[in-house]
């Protein structure tokens, strides 16, 4: 019970008590997209758990405009030794309505990990004060789909400082908000 109280408070914090949007971006010095912007993107969180072996399992939510959120499980099979993904395995996929109020509450807080601007060329984002890590995997991830633009955000095992602990908590307060998924916790990046 004290875990839920807190993880309510957490929410709180970071969301905001009121329908503001955050302003505040926790990938760069931008301004958040604003709520116009976020609501006719289709965006996509999403977590690897690496483990012994040649396949990761994958839990990733997809949000779509029209406020539909499928929910899918599966495995990534890994190219060895070049750290590439030659193939994605779903084991379930389900379809959720999340209610308008939710799903905005959800794209503000996708919104402080998005690109300032999204592009054919899919820039990347990271954390602030984290650099890339070109042998290190991708824990987890946030995909911005415009069409013919888009952009991600990349967190990466062996991220850590201010930036990815605020990252990290803002990740926990989302899993209230986000259809239930049995063991979704153990996907989020461990806390630094």
């Amino acid at each position: 019970m004290k875990q839920l109280i807190s993880l309510l408070a957490l929410t709180a914090m970071i969301t905001g008590c009121s329908d503001r949007p955050r302003t505040e971006s926790l990938v760069g010095d931008w301004p958040v997209a604003s709520d116009a912007t976020l609501a006719g993107e289709s965006i996509t969180l999403q977590f690897r758990k690496y483990g012994d072996g040649d396949l990761s399992r994958t839990l990733s939510y997809t949000l779509a405009p029209d406020g539909q959120m499928t929910v899918e499980r599966g495995a990534d099979h890994h190219v060895c030794c070049f750290g590439g993904v030659d193939g994605h395995f779903i084991d379930s996929r389900k379809v959720y309505s999340l209610p308008q109020g939710r799903a905005m509450q959800l794209r503000r807080m996708f919104g402080r990990l998005r690109p300032e601007k999204l592009t054919a060329d899919l820039p990347f984002v990271l954390p602030k004060g984290c650099t890339y890590i070109f042998d290190g995997g991708a824990v987890a991830g946030v995909n911005f789909d415009k069409g013919s633009a888009g952009g991600s955000f990349i967190f990466q095992s062996g991220c850590d400082g201010d930036g990815a602990r605020q990252v990290q908590h803002m990740l926990r307060a989302m899993q209230t908000l986000l259809p239930p998924v049995e063991n979704s916790l153990a996907y989020l990046p461990p806390a630094t």
